[in-house]
């Protein structure tokens, strides 16, 4: 429980750079399916300098952040998995951390046999995920961050 705490607040002192704390604590904060959830932790000697989440949901009922993917739960396939809450220190940013990241999160998906490995993203910094083969969807319902977010799919038992 002590890793996901510092997982929790890791998250929260990156997101506070571009938001309040207060708005940053309420979106990133640790919640309920951060316990269901497999996270994807880098380290650079005791510090934690990037974390991500692979959460898996059977059904719609078990969808993490629902109010993002509402629009695309009818083309959902399950078993799925959302790949979320990607966040790298600034200081190690632009070493491809958040695409390892992305990549160990796929293969982990593959390894558990799920049907699809969804998304949520600024447009900006969709290109990865599209050359992964990764297909845009179209916008995120949730407006709660400013920004152009899409929601992304990919196949994986294709």
């Amino acid at each position: 429980m002590q890793l996901l705490n510092e997982i929790g607040g890791f998250r929260i002192r990156v997101w506070a750079e571009k938001l309040t704390l207060a708005k940053a604590t309420e979106r990133f904060g640790l919640i309920e399916d951060d316990l269901k959830t497999i996270h994807c932790v880098k380290f650079d000697g005791n510090k934690i300098i990037a974390a991500a989440g692979l959460t898996i949901a059977n059904n719609s009922r078990e969808i993490t952040d629902l109010c993002s993917y509402a629009s695309y739960v009818q083309q959902m396939c399950y078993p799925m998995a959302i790949i979320n809450r990607r966040v790298v220190d600034k200081k190690y940013r632009k070493q491809n951390i958040g695409r390892q990241l992305v990549l160990a999160r796929i293969q982990k998906a593959k390894q558990l046999k799920i049907k699809e490995v969804w998304a949520e993203i600024l447009v900006e910094n969709k290109h990865f995920l599209i050359q992964q083969g990764f297909k845009d969807m179209g916008k995120s319902a949730d407006k709660s961050i400013d920004g152009d977010w899409r929601i992304l799919v990919k196949k994986l038992d294709e």
